[in-house]
Protein backbone atom coordinates (compact mmCIF):
# COMPACT_ATOMS: atom_id res chain seq x y z
CA UNK A 1 0.00 0.00 0.00
CA UNK A 2 2.97 2.75 0.75
CA UNK A 3 4.06 2.05 -2.60
CA UNK A 4 0.65 3.43 -4.07
CA UNK A 5 0.53 6.36 -1.86
CA UNK A 6 3.90 6.77 -3.23
CA UNK A 7 2.99 6.82 -6.74
CA UNK A 8 0.31 8.38 -6.24
CA UNK A 9 2.03 11.23 -4.42
CA UNK A 10 4.34 11.64 -6.99
CA UNK A 11 1.10 11.99 -9.88
CA UNK A 12 -0.11 14.99 -7.33
CA UNK A 13 2.90 16.94 -7.84
CA UNK A 14 3.09 17.45 -11.52
CA UNK A 15 5.86 14.77 -12.46
CA UNK A 16 5.25 13.75 -16.10
CA UNK A 17 4.69 10.09 -17.25
CA UNK A 18 8.63 10.22 -18.63
CA UNK A 19 9.99 11.19 -15.32
CA UNK A 20 8.57 8.71 -13.64
CA UNK A 21 9.99 5.89 -15.50
CA UNK A 22 12.79 3.80 -13.66
CA UNK A 23 16.67 5.49 -15.16
CA UNK A 24 17.01 2.21 -17.24
CA UNK A 25 13.63 2.43 -19.34
CA UNK A 26 14.56 6.21 -19.90
CA UNK A 27 17.91 5.28 -21.18
CA UNK A 28 16.80 2.80 -23.27
CA UNK A 29 14.02 5.13 -24.65
CA UNK A 30 16.41 8.13 -25.52
CA UNK A 31 18.70 5.42 -27.42
CA UNK A 32 16.33 5.89 -30.22
CA UNK A 33 16.67 9.61 -30.29
CA UNK A 34 18.73 11.20 -32.95
CA UNK A 35 21.35 14.20 -32.12
CA UNK A 36 18.96 17.17 -32.23
CA UNK A 37 16.23 15.49 -30.60
CA UNK A 38 18.36 14.30 -27.87
CA UNK A 39 19.73 17.69 -27.83
CA UNK A 40 16.27 19.98 -27.48
CA UNK A 41 15.46 17.79 -24.42
CA UNK A 42 18.35 18.20 -22.79
CA UNK A 43 16.70 21.61 -23.15
CA UNK A 44 13.01 20.65 -21.46
CA UNK A 45 13.43 20.47 -17.91
CA UNK A 46 15.99 19.67 -15.26
CA UNK A 47 15.48 16.09 -14.88
CA UNK A 48 15.25 15.43 -18.54
CA UNK A 49 18.40 17.31 -19.08
CA UNK A 50 20.49 14.91 -16.91
CA UNK A 51 18.63 12.20 -19.02
CA UNK A 52 19.69 13.31 -21.85
CA UNK A 53 23.62 13.87 -20.86
CA UNK A 54 23.81 10.76 -19.57
CA UNK A 55 26.97 8.99 -21.21
CA UNK A 56 24.96 6.29 -22.14
CA UNK A 57 22.41 8.09 -24.01
CA UNK A 58 25.37 9.43 -26.29
CA UNK A 59 27.01 6.28 -26.64
CA UNK A 60 24.08 4.55 -28.11
CA UNK A 61 23.71 7.51 -30.20
CA UNK A 62 27.84 7.61 -31.21
CA UNK A 63 27.30 3.62 -31.83
CA UNK A 64 24.72 4.12 -34.36
CA UNK A 65 26.27 6.45 -36.24
CA UNK A 66 29.79 4.80 -36.32
CA UNK A 67 27.47 1.65 -37.55
CA UNK A 68 26.20 3.32 -39.91
CA UNK A 69 29.56 4.76 -41.30
CA UNK A 70 31.09 1.67 -41.12
CA UNK A 71 28.23 -0.13 -42.89
CA UNK A 72 28.34 2.87 -46.05
CA UNK A 73 32.34 2.80 -46.31
CA UNK A 74 31.49 -1.07 -46.74
CA UNK A 75 29.26 -0.25 -49.42
CA UNK A 76 32.23 2.37 -51.17
CA UNK A 77 34.86 -0.05 -50.59
CA UNK A 78 32.90 -3.18 -52.02
CA UNK A 79 29.94 -1.77 -53.79
CA UNK A 80 27.89 -4.26 -52.51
Amino acid sequence: MLDRALVVSELQTGASMMEQLVPEITTHVLSYLDYPSLSRLSMTNSLMRKAANDDNAWKALYYKVVEKEILNLGFLIFGA
